[in-house]
């Protein structure tokens, strides 16, 4: 990764990711499913889908046969905790 080619420069301890709704998934995803490579994440106007619970997003994300949640499925690593900053607001239906 660039990260990783570039420790000169890049320092993955104080390395986070962010963005605001499709892109706060994404976000969250690199942030959970590369522990090693970011300290965190910050998402906005995202969340995670459970299968079969409301709301489902306007994509229909996490809705296929295999899927339980989306973007990622839930976890914790006690080696590398990540710092989860999230942000929502009460007229968004689908957050």
């Amino acid at each position: 990764s660039v990260i990783e080619a570039d420790k000169a420069t890049y320092d993955a301890a104080k390395v986070y990711t962010y963005g605001f709704s499709q892109n706060g998934m994404f976000a969250s995803y690199i942030s959970l499913c590369f522990t090693s490579k970011v300290a965190g994440s910050w998402s906005g106007g995202a969340g995670m889908v459970i299968k079969g619970k409301n709301p489902v997003p306007p994509g229909k994300q996490g809705q296929c046969a295999d899927c339980k949640y989306w973007p990622v499925y839930p976890c914790h690593s006690s080696v590398k905790p990540q710092v989860m900053c999230t942000q929502v607001y009460t007229d968004d239906k689908t957050v």
